[in-house]
C-alpha cells in the first residue's frame, strides 16, 4: 500500500470516532473474489494470531488460517463491530486489495481498493482533532507566554497588547494547528527562543549566506545546526554566557542575596532551568 493512504486507513482504524467504516470498491464494479489469509512467510498468516484452544474459549470471535469472505464492489467493513473488525484485521493485508484507485490500476493481482471517502473520512476527523488541541493549548496557556509562542511562530509581537498577541495565537490554531502544536511540543523550544531572542538583539549574527555567528564562533549553516551547537553540553560555557547578554534580567535575580546572605550559584544545573521563559499555568497562580 502506499504509506500515506495506509497510515491514513491505520488512523481510522484507531481513531475514537463513532462510525469507523473501510468501504471497498472494485475496479470491475460487479467482480466478486474470495480471499483467505495471507502468508506472512514465516509459516503463518498476516493479521492472525496465533491462538490455543484456552485463548479461543475466552474470545467471542478469532480468526483462522482458513478463514474465507467473498468481496465484492461496495463491501463494508464496520471496524466498530467487533466481528468485522476482525475479518479486517487479515482482509486488509490481501493482495486483491491497494491502498486507492490508482494504485489498484498499477498493482497486478489487485481487483479492489479503499474508497476515498473512507481514507478522507479519517483525515477530516485528524484535522479537527489537531485544531481543537492546539486551540485548548492557547487557552490555557499562560498569557506571559504569549509573546514567546508568537516569536517562535516568526511574528515579533513585542509591543502588541495581550489580546492582539492571544487572538494571532488561536487563528493560528485554527489555520495551522500543526504549527502551533510544534512550539508547545518540541523539545527545542526553549533553544529556539534562546536563537530568535540573539538573533534580535543582533547578539547572533546570520550572514547573507545564511551562517550563523556567535562573536567569531560559527554555529551553523542553518537554524537546525545552530541549535543542534547551543543544545551540545560541549559548548555550555559559551552557552551561559549567550544567555546572559541575552537575558540579563534573570541571571540579575539569580544572584540576588538570600535571606540567609548565601549566594546562589547562577551555574547550577542545566540552562534551561535557569532561563526558560516559558513558565507553567501553576506558575501564574502562585503569582
Amino acid at each position: 500500500m502506499n504509506q500515506e493512504h495506509a497510515k491514513s486507513i491505520e488512523r481510522l482504524e484507531n481513531s475514537s470516532a463513532a462510525t469507523r467504516v473501510i468501504e471497498l470498491r472494485s475496479v470491475y464494479k460487479n467482480g466478486k473474489t474470495t480471499v483467505m489469509p495471507t502468508p506472512d512467510g514465516m509459516g503463518w498468516y498476516l493479521g492472525v494470531p496465533r491462538l490455543s484452544e484456552q485463548d479461543k474459549r475466552s474470545m467471542i470471535y478469532w480468526a483462522e488460517p482458513d478463514s474465507k469472505v467473498v468481496l465484492k464492489h461496495g463491501i463494508r467493513f464496520d471496524l466498530s463491530d467487533p466481528a468485522q473488525a476482525v475479518t479486517w484485521s487479515w482482509v486488509k493485508f490481501s493482495a486483491a486489495i491497494a491502498a486507492s484507485e490508482a494504485a489498484c490500476q498499477m498493482t497486478p493481482g489487485a481487483e479492489f481498493y479503499v474508497h476515498e471517502d473512507s481514507v478522507e473520512f479519517v483525515k477530516s476527523i485528524t484535522a479537527k482533532e489537531q485544531k481543537f488541541k492546539a486551540g485548548n493549548l492557547v487557552l490555557n496557556d499562560p498569557i506571559s507566554n504569549h509573546g514567546h509562542r508568537a516569536l517562535l511562530l516568526g511574528v515579533d509581537m513585542e509591543g502588541s497588547t495581550p489580546g492582539a498577541i492571544k487572538d494571532f495565537l488561536l487563528e493560528m490554531a485554527d489555520k495551522a494547528p500543526s504549527k502551533i502544536l510544534e512550539v508547545f511540543e518540541s523539545r527545542d523550544i526553549s533553544t529556539k527562543l534562546l536563537l530568535l531572542k540573539a538573533m534580535k538583539n543582533n547578539v547572533i549574527i546570520k550572514d547573507p549566506n545564511g551562517i550563523y555567528y556567535y562573536g567569531n564562533v560559527t554555529l551553523g549553516t542553518s537554524e537546525k545546526s545552530a541549535i543542534h551547537w547551543l543544545n551540545n553540553t560541549e559548548n555550555k560555557h559559551m552557552v551561559d554566557l549567550l544567555e546572559k547578554e541575552v537575558n540579563p534580567d534573570y541571571f540579575v535575580e539569580a544572584e540576588t542575596i538570600k535571606p540567609n546572605n548565601v549566594v546562589e550559584p547562577i551555574n547550577e544545573g542545566t540552562v534551561n532551568e535557569i532561563t526558560n521563559p516559558l513558565v507553567d499555568k501553576n506558575d501564574d497562580d502562585k503569582e
